[in-house]
């Protein structure tokens, strides 16, 4: 997992994957987003695919309040 921007100091960063949908909602990453970069293993090999932070938290139970 690496997170964009580096959200988490002991997480590998990568650079925040603009214009990629995310896998839970669909919705483009935005620049300023934050999220994740979730590895997906399939019959083609792995790839990097975004979430953002709040749709992989509500993926894994997690739900965040709006401000």
């Amino acid at each position: 997992m690496k997170t964009f921007p580096n959200a988490l100091g002991h997480v590998e960063a990568a650079p925040t994957p603009v214009g990629q949908p995310c896998v839970a909602c669909r919705v483009p990453i935005k620049d300023g987003d934050v999220g994740v970069l979730m590895p997906h293993i399939d019959v083609d090999g792995v790839t990097e695919e975004p979430w953002h932070r709040r749709c992989f938290l509500a993926s894994i139970g997690i739900y965040v309040a709006d401000a």
